[in-house]
Formats: C-alpha cells, sequence, structure tokens
C-alpha cells in the first residue's frame, strides 16, 4: 500500500492547530492498515506536510522541521567523506 501525503498551507495558529490535527487523523487510518508511523514536517512558516512514513515506528508521531541549511552533523559527514 502506498504512503498516504497531506499538504497543507495554513494562514493562522487556529487554522494550522485545526488542520493538523484533521490531517493526522485521516493519516492514522491509513497508518493502521499499513503499520508505519506518521511524520509531521515543517516546511516553511504556513507549510507542513503529514505523512505516514516507514522511517517512523507504528503508533508514533515525530515531528519536524525542513531545513534548506545543512545540520552540523551533516556538514561534519561530509567533511569525513573527502
Amino acid at each position: 500500500m502506498d504512503a498516504l501525503r497531506v499538504e497543507l498551507t495554513v494562514h493562522d495558529l487556529q487554522s494550522r492547530d485545526r488542520e493538523l490535527d484533521s490531517a493526522v487523523q485521516i493519516a492514522q487510518v491509513h497508518a493502521r492498515r499499513t503499520g508505519e508511523g506518521i511524520l509531521v514536517t515543517q516546511e516553511s512558516y504556513s507549510r507542513y506536510t503529514v505523512a505516514t512514513s516507514p522511517e517512523v515506528p507504528y503508533g508514533l508521531i515525530r515531528e519536524r522541521r525542513a531545513s534548506a541549511q545543512p545540520t552540523v552533523e551533516a556538514e561534519k559527514l561530509e567533511d569525513n567523506l573527502l
């Protein structure tokens, strides 16, 4: 079964919470069928993605922020590979 992905654009805090809650509820139904967890990503100040993911254990919801800049750990790893 394919992963579920819901993309949201929100305009204020109240609608953000309401829309994220609704998207997570939809993802939970899908996750029960696939045995995947849920990943909530803040893409930008007003854009979010809610998706089922095999990288997240079933029953868990992980939150993260997308970043245009590599993390310090990623930069160190790249240095070690050169």
